[in-house]
């Protein structure tokens, strides 16, 4: 009777979470082949000469570094004004202090797995070389994590 005990057990406890869309690891329950890398650019209403660069230099980033990515789909670059109504949940949901770039990956319904806000675009904009090399770098080590 015992050894019926963990397997019913288990069959519980995989059905209940079925059930309540629960996953049992952290992975997202969309198939990674499924999620597009994506790399955004986050900005309110009001944007100052840094904000602008900050952007600037992603885009350029990309294009230069990442361009065959971008080109067949396998990476996109999304600028995103968070003081829109419609875009107002990134703010809560990715925990967004102000402008910035986050990498992430996106399911079909719009929905962004494993965020990483890249914390120092901020304290590197005023040095660009610097920037784009951690951005390049950045964007390298989270596209090459799957």
């Amino acid at each position: 009777m015992r050894h019926l005990f963990v397997p019913t057990v288990l069959i519980a406890v995989t059905v209940v979470s079925a059930l309540l869309g629960l996953t049992l690891a952290d992975e997202p329950s969309v198939p990674s082949g499924h999620l597009t890398p994506t790399v955004f650019y986050f900005h309110g209403e009001r944007r100052c000469m840094t904000c602008r660069s900050i952007e600037r230099t992603a885009e350029s980033v990309l294009h230069a570094k990442f361009a065959e990515q971008l080109k067949a789909g396998d990476l996109v670059f999304k600028v995103i004004n968070f003081d829109k109504e419609e875009n107002r949940h990134f703010v809560k949901e990715l925990s967004l202090a102000g402008s910035g770039v986050v990498i992430g990956r996106v399911s079909p319904s719009g929905e962004i797995h494993e965020p990483k806000i890249l914390q120092e675009v901020w304290p590197l904009a005023h040095d660009e070389i610097r920037m784009r090399k951690y951005l390049v770098t950045e964007i390298t080590s989270y596209l090459g994590a799957r």
